[in-house]
């Protein structure tokens, strides 16, 4: 899963992207193909700055790293970051300008 945190303006956007779900395996070297070929697709045609871009994976069907840390052997062996909820509850809100 990937997860789009633009920082500007102390913003926090998110916008969640999930694996296919042909792909049952949450290993690491998927994730890494992943984000090696959307990372040049989102800075490039997105504009996204690559360090506004925060990557974290997540298994949806199984609720992998959604709301508590993985529980799958495969998964907890190389990924200690963020969940989904922890992700979005670091979000910084948008300081809105009141007054007139």
């Amino acid at each position: 899963m990937l997860l789009r945190e633009e920082k500007s303006n102390k913003t926090g956007s998110c916008y969640p992207t999930h694996k296919p779900a042909c792909v049952d395996d949450p290993m690491q070297e998927r994730f890494e193909h992943i984000r090696s070929v959307l990372g040049p697709f989102l800075q490039s045609t997105c504009g996204f700055r690559p360090p506004s871009v925060q990557w974290l994976p997540a298994v949806g069907p199984s609720g992998q790293n959604l709301v508590a840390p993985p529980t799958d052997a495969a998964l907890k062996a190389w990924w200690g970051g963020s969940t989904l909820t922890q992700a979005i509850d670091e979000f910084k809100p948008r300081e809105r300008l009141t007054g007139g």
